[in-house]
């Protein structure tokens, strides 16, 4: 992987960039009723087709909406499952917490924040743990635009165990992009718009030039 900083400003490379960030912010602030996110994922997914294609400008045009939203749906289906784990665990340790504190003995108040920190530890492990597969299972879902595709565990094994660092370097960019995406507050909610779609689309040629690699070390 040798274009990381491309990730950050191919966008703008686009002779339509502004038109197709401006119609992605759209879509950001739809997120907020839900019904951006399938269209955001189908758009995310294109996205990596084309920088794992090799292509110039990889910016998908905003056509086939119908199209995009079925990708991006089935996907959100399937990483939805994905973070169930994490949603229980999460969940046990509120449950065992406020039973604790309900019952208002010392002793059991101080095993139900035991079982609380356990369970969130366990869900931040299994958290971390997912945010390295992400790419995976984005990259074979590009691949192969089916719901069984973002469950090859096996396969993401594989990949991980042969380019951890990379996967590990993917992960930690992607992350400090969303961070960055924060910033746009500081332009007011017409920033915030912009600044999170511009980390989508960070996030896609990670994954993208990822595979591509994957492809190349197979080859």
């Amino acid at each position: 992987m040798r274009d990381l900083a491309k990730a950050f400003t191919y966008m703008f490379e686009d002779e339509n960039w502004l038109a197709k960030m401006l119609v992605g912010s759209v879509f950001v602030l739809l997120s907020f009723m839900l019904i951006g996110i399938p269209f955001l994922m189908g758009y995310s997914v294109e996205t990596i087709q084309n920088v794992m294609a090799g292509r110039t400008r990889p910016l998908p045009e905003w056509t086939d909406l119908g199209d995009k939203f079925v990708k991006g749906l089935f996907l959100g289906l399937a990483l939805l499952i994905w973070a169930i784990p994490v949603l229980l665990l999460w969940g046990l340790g509120f449950v065992f917490f406020f039973v604790a504190v309900a019952t208002g003995e010392g002793a059991v108040a101080l095993l139900g924040s035991g079982a609380l920190l356990l369970y969130w530890g366990a869900g931040f492990i299994y958290q971390i743990a997912l945010g390295l597969v992400t790419p995976a299972i984005y990259i074979k879902y590009a691949e192969k635009p089916e719901f069984g595709s973002a469950f090859k565990v096996g396969e993401f094994v594989s990949m991980i165990r042969g380019n951890l660092g990379n996967f590990v370097v993917v992960f930690l960019l992607s992350y400090g992009a969303s961070m960055l995406a924060g910033y746009g507050f500081v332009a007011l909610c017409i920033g915030v718009l912009f600044t999170t779609f511009w980390s989508y689309l960070v996030t896609a040629h990670l994954y993208g030039q990822l595979g591509r690699s994957l492809k190349k070390t197979e080859g």
